[in-house]
C-alpha cells in the first residue's frame, strides 16, 4: 500500500471515467457535426495517452513485467496520442474560428501531412529508436528524431493560440473573449505539465493539467450554448441583449453603435412554398452572410427570432449605409451558385446610439419601426409575391 505509484494509477482511473462521461455528453447541440467530432477524438487522444500511462505506472511500480517490445509498443501509442491530441485540436479550433477552412479539401490534406509524418515515426521507433528508445532496463529516453515529433505537436498547438489571441484581442465580447482565452491556455497548460512532471514523476501532473483544460472547454461551450441559436449557430436574443447593455455603457459620438434589424422578406411563403426544410437552409444561409460581416467589420451578429435577424456594429469610420449595401451584395453572391427557387431579398432598418441614455429594449423597439418602415416600401414597390407557386408549380421570386 506504501507504492507511491498506486495513488498516480487510481488518479489516472478517476480521470478517464471523467472524461468518459464528458465523451458520452457531447452531440451535436454543443456545435456543429465537424466541432464535435474533432472534440471528440481529442478525447479519444487523450484516454490512449491515459492508458499507455497507466502502464508506465504499472511498471514502474512493479506491478507488471512486459517484455521489452510491450514497453516500446506503449511508449509508441503514449507519442502517438499525444500527436493525436495536438492535431484534433487544432481541428476543433479551426472548426470553431474558420469553418469555411475545412470544407476545402486541399486544407484538409495539407493539415494531415504533418500528423501523418509524426504517426509513421511514432510506429517504426519502436524498432528504429528514432523518435524513442526503451533500453534494457524499461527505461525511457528521447531518438534523434524527436525533435521532429516536438516540433509537429507544436505546430498544431501554437496556431490555434496565436488565432485564439488575435480573436480575444479583436472582439468587443467578453463571453467570446473569455471563450478564446480558454482555447489559448490549452497550449500552456500540457507544457507547464510536462515540464512539471520530470521533477515529481510519481504524480499524474501531465494527465491532470491536460484533463483541467478538456472539463474547463466542456464548461466553456456549455455555457455558450445557452447564448447560442442551435440552428444558424449565431448568438441568439439573450446574448444581444447582454451585449448591448454592455456596449450602450460607453456609446458617444465618438464611439458611435450601430444596430441593424434586418427580417428576410416572405419568408412565410417560403416555407408554406417548398416547406419548413428549405425554409431552415434560408435562414442558414443568410446566417452565413452575416458571419462574412461579422468577419469584415468586427460586428456582433444574432438571430433576434424567426427570421429577424441582428447586427451590431461600432466601426465609426463605416458608414451604415455601406455596412447596409454590403450585406444585400454579399446576400446576393451567396446566391449566385445556389439553385433555390426563390431569390431571398432582405428588408433592413439601422438605428445610430451615440449617447449612453438608451436602454436595449428601446433601440431594438427603434431599429424594429425602421425595419418595418423598409419592408412597408418593399410591398408598395414590389410585385406581391405568391410563395413562389402558381398553378402548383414554383417559380422564382421577381428581381426588383
Amino acid at each position: 500500500m506504501s507504492n507511491p505509484y498506486l495513488a498516480y494509477l487510481i488518479t489516472e482511473i478517476f480521470c478517464i471515467i471523467y472524461v468518459i462521461i464528458i465523451k458520452t455528453r457531447l452531440n451535436e447541440s454543443i456545435g456543429t457535426e465537424r466541432q464535435v467530432s474533432a472534440l471528440k477524438r481529442m478525447i479519444l487522444a487523450f484516454l490512449l495517452v491515459l492508458v499507455a500511462d497507466i502502464n508506465w505506472a504499472l511498471v514502474e511500480g512493479e506491478y507488471i513485467h512486459p517484455s521489452h517490445l510491450v514497453n516500446a509498443a506503449v511508449q509508441s501509442l503514449f507519442v502517438i496520442g499525444v500527436d493525436l491530441g495536438c492535431f484534433f485540436w487544432c481541428q476543433f479550433v479551426e472548426a470553431r474560428l474558420h469553418p469555411a477552412y475545412l470544407r476545402k479539401k486541399n486544407v484538409i490534406q495539407l493539415m494531415r501531412i504533418p500528423i501523418a509524418v509524426s504517426v509513421a515515426l511514432d510506429l517504426v521507433s519502436i524498432f528504429t529508436g528514432w523518435v524513442f528508445i526503451i533500453d534494457a532496463g524499461g527505461d525511457y529516453t528521447t531518438g534523434p528524431l524527436d525533435a521532429v515529433h516536438q516540433g509537429i505537436c507544436l505546430i498544431y498547438l501554437i496556431i490555434p493560440t496565436v488565432v485564439t489571441l488575435k480573436r480575444a484581442g479583436q472582439t468587443h465580447s467578453r463571453m467570446e473573449r473569455n471563450e478564446y482565452l480558454t482555447y489559448s491556455v490549452y497550449m500552456l497548460a500540457p507544457l507547464a505539465g510536462g515540464v512539471v512532471g520530470d521533477y515529481i514523476p510519481t504524480v499524474p501532473i501531465l494527465a491532470l493539467s491536460l484533463f483541467l483544460v478538456i472539463h474547463l472547454l466542456f464548461l466553456t461551450i456549455q455555457n455558450m450554448q445557452i447564448y447560442n441559436d442551435a440552428l444558424t449557430d449565431l448568438n441568439n436574443r439573450r446574448r444581444l441583449n447582454q451585449f448591448l447593455e454592455e456596449r450602450l455603457r460607453i456609446a458617444s459620438p465618438e464611439h458611435p453603435v450601430v444596430l441593424f434589424m434586418m427580417d428576410i422578406d416572405r419568408f412565410k411563403g417560403i416555407n408554406d412554398g417548398f416547406g419548413h426544410v428549405e425554409g431552415d437552409a434560408a435562414l442558414k444561409l443568410f446566417a452565413g452572410v452575416l458571419k462574412k460581416m461579422a468577419a469584415r467589420y468586427g460586428a456582433f451578429i444574432a438571430r433576434y427570432g424567426g427570421d429577424e435577424f441582428c447586427l451590431v456594429s461600432e466601426r465609426g469610420d463605416c458608414p451604415p449605409q455601406a455596412i447596409e449595401a454590403d450585406i444585400r451584395r454579399t446576400l446576393e453572391l451567396a446566391q449566385a451558385p445556389e439553385d433555390k427557387p426563390y431569390i431571398l431579398t432582405v428588408s433592413i432598418g439601422y438605428l445610430t446610439i451615440t449617447q449612453h441614455e438608451y436602454d436595449g429594449a428601446t433601440v431594438l423597439r427603434r431599429a424594429d419601426q425602421r425595419l418595418y418602415a423598409d419592408k412597408a416600401r418593399l410591398r408598395q414597390g414590389r410585385v406581391k409575391w405568391d410563395g413562389g407557386k402558381e398553378s402548383g408549380k414554383p417559380k422564382k421570386a421577381p428581381r426588383n
